[in-house]
């Protein structure tokens, strides 16, 4: 097979991106988005007067000109407006201080990605202030602030939050994966097959199998540290038995889960508060000699104390707020497992593809829905012929 699983998730971003990319690399127009489109329009609509205000009144005199030069029409800064919120929604995940809310990892990330996806002409810097008075103007993202600590070592990050409604979320989410992950099968899979007469070319064309369109790997193993040559009949026909399984949604079962499943909620289960740091003082640097030449020895004998008790009581806030990530993301499997078998529910057959991990253990291909999933996932199916 030509396509392999690199090849697939390269096609995954075009897919991904095209909500706010043309196929000639080219932006969008507002009337041709996918994503939450009307939403995140109004939106765009809403605090267009303000974003506009500060383009020509209260940005920096140094920044001005370009700006107004970027942005030299309504129609060009609505537009520009739109992509940017359109872009932030595909940007952000579920944080661990956001019951709702969605965290980005790096806000220097977000501003380079929409400085090459979005407004490739703008200036790094330009492009950073812009997205700035966008997130304060949106009633949807805000800057978070969060503690970081490492040691006697603090610092505070500085983070996207979104707070877009739940539907556009999962629409997303469900987005994402279909892009870049594969999915049940509604026709058989292609039995495995070892290419023997075959010249390994990155290991992909070793063994053939799977999906009819994108080729996987048969062991989820660097690929130089495989022998396919010693892969025995047997061993192939029972990951074939395997994946040719028949199964079909159960329907009842999925009505049941949808009715039942229920998001955790945050404060059942982190029942502290965010300790405070002032006490600690950690812009005193006690592994600084010069520092503690400056110090009364009592009181740094208090700050090591209380800083000790701050991180006892970080510890404890974090296992409270690790047991409800657990939880939340029990709920998000399920609750993607849901879309996906709401997608096949009419299909009069799925089938799941597999390959081996590293130790020969067999795992489906698919993500979310699957014959190995939770006890809630696995009761969305059932065989095909029970």
């Amino acid at each position: 097979m030509e396509n392999n699983e690199i090849e697939m998730k390269a096609k995954g971003v075009t897919k991904v991106y095209k909500d706010i990319v043309t196929k000639a690399g080219n932006n969008k127009n507002v009337s041709s988005t996918q994503i939450g489109q009307q939403m995140l329009f109004d939106e765009a609509l809403r605090i267009f007067p303000e974003v506009l205000d500060w383009i020509n009144n209260t940005s920096a005199n140094m920044h001005r000109t370009k700006l107004k030069e970027y942005f030299s029409s309504d129609e060009i800064l609505l537009e520009k407006i739109t992509q940017t919120l359109l872009f932030l929604s595909g940007q952000v995940y579920y944080g661990e201080d956001q019951e709702k809310g969605l965290r980005s990892k790096s806000r220097h990330k977000n501003v380079a990605g929409l400085c090459k996806r979005v407004m490739p002409e703008l200036e790094f810097e330009n492009t950073f202030r812009f997205l700035e008075i966008v997130i304060e103007a949106s009633q949807y993202y805000t800057v978070a602030k969060e503690n970081a600590h490492k040691g006697d070592t603090y610092n505070v990050k500085m983070n996207y939050v979104s707070t877009l409604s739940d539907v556009i979320l999962e629409k997303l989410a469900e987005k994402a994966l279909k892009a870049f992950y594969p999915m049940p099968m509604t026709e058989k899979p292609l039995d495995w097959v070892i290419n023997a007469e075959n010249e390994a070319v990155g290991g992909y064309d070793d063994a053939e199998g799977g999906y009819k369109t994108h080729q996987f790997r048969l062991i989820r193993q660097d690929q130089k540290l495989v022998d396919y040559s010693k892969i025995s009949k047997d061993v192939l026909e029972s990951i074939n038995y395997i994946q040719s399984t028949a199964w079909v949604v159960n329907k009842p079962m999925l009505e049941i889960v949808e009715r039942d499943l229920k998001i955790p909620i945050r404060e059942d289960f982190i029942k502290l508060e965010y300790p405070d740091h002032t006490e600690c003082k950690y812009d005193l640097d006690l592994k600084d000699e010069e520092v503690l030449k400056t110090l009364d020895k009592k009181l740094v004998n208090e700050l090591i104390i209380t800083r000790s008790q701050y991180q006892d009581q970080i510890q404890l806030y974090r296992a409270e707020a690790s047991d409800y990530e657990s939880e939340l993301g029990k709920y998000r499997a399920i609750k993607l497992a849901l879309s996906i078998a709401r997608t096949y529910k009419d299909e009069e057959v799925v089938y799941f593809p597999h390959s081996f991990d590293f130790r020969g253990r067999v795992y489906p291909l698919p993500i979310g829905l699957s014959p190995q999933g939770s006890d809630a996932v696995k009761s969305l199916l059932i065989y095909k012929n029970g």
